[in-house]
């Protein structure tokens, strides 16, 4: 099985992990040294505590290894290009670590929604919104407007049709001006639901305090910071779609009925949770906020 990453937070995975191995800290970075008037450089080194055997310790090393070997004469451009590849092979293999902390305590697999602070492991198509991106589209109403000429024809050409087929030609000239506000009133309602996009749109943005997220059908919404994609973010919405593995845990449940402060503040804060489960296209009454600590893509066989 091999994983496609197009978001890692390696920021939680580190956490995980410095609980998991009592305080391990790694960190990669330049050494430089310089013998008989030449510039040597190694790539990559480890410091901290850990374990003296065993799992990410000893792929550390292997990886520090890699990105240093011996020492040898290079660019500063092949420096960084080898930092960056040891960097995100050691990040790969500290997921897998930190999955199997999390495996421990939490059943990834159950098909029961996760309470606060549980982990699950959600396999299936999500929708990628991108703000950014679709704001870009209907920045100047350039796309909306192509959109509704070629509706605006499509309603007229359907009209005549159905007036052809079903007047004489005394009718249709008798009714020529109600027969013309009635495809008036076609154009405009269509017009308004491409307009209800646009305000959708706007209304989401205003309530979600992030530029990207994933959205499911049963309710998960997965919000993603930009620092944490491993591909461009400017094109995570136009290039990704289709079946992706999420894992993550759940920091807030919109729609709980647990009892909660009735401060002017969470009141507040639900009403706008209520706006946000009326905008959003999902088929359970709440919506599951997940924290993600990875979203991939999985090809080969998916059995571990």
């Amino acid at each position: 099985m091999m994983k496609q990453f197009i978001y890692l937070d390696t920021d939680l995975i580190n956490s995980i992990i410095a609980q998991e191995e009592k305080g391990l800290v790694l960190e990669f970075a330049n050494e430089d040294q310089t013998v008989n008037g030449k510039t040597k450089r190694r790539l990559g080194f480890i410091k901290g505590e850990a374990k003296a055997e065993g799992g990410l310790f000893s792929f550390a090393k292997v990886s520090a290894a890699l990105s240093g070997g011996g020492d040898y004469e290079t660019s500063s451009s092949r420096q960084i290009f080898l930092k960056e590849i040891a960097t995100k092979i050691l990040h790969d293999a500290a997921f897998d670590e930190a999955y199997k902390s999390i495996k421990k305590t939490h059943n990834l697999d159950s098909n029961e929604k996760p309470t606060l602070g549980e982990f699950r492991e959600i396999k299936k198509s999500f929708s990628i919104i991108d703000f950014v991106y679709l704001e870009k589209l209907f920045s100047e109403n350039k796309l909306l407007n192509f959109f509704k000429k070629q509706d605006k024809e499509r309603i007229e050409a359907e009209a005549k049709t159905e007036v052809d087929e079903t007047l004489t030609r005394d009718q249709r000239r008798h009714n020529k001006s109600s027969i013309e506000q009635e495809i008036k009133n076609r154009v405009d309602a269509n017009n308004q639901q491409y307009d209800g996009i646009v305000e959708t749109l706007q209304a989401l943005k205003a309530v979600i305090p992030f530029n990207r997220m994933l959205i499911s059908e049963d309710a998960f919404l997965v919000p993603l910071e930009d620092k944490y994609f491993r591909d461009n973010a400017d094109v995570i919405g136009f290039k990704h779609s289709g079946k992706l593995t999420c894992i993550g845990y759940a920091t807030n449940i919109l729609g709980d009925e647990d009892e909660k402060p009735n401060d002017i503040f969470t009141v507040f804060q639900n009403a706008m949770n209520e706006v946000l489960r009326s905008l959003l296209p999902t088929v359970d009454s709440k919506i599951y906020i997940l924290h993600p600590l990875a979203v991939y893509y999985v090809y080969g066989d998916d059995k571990e």
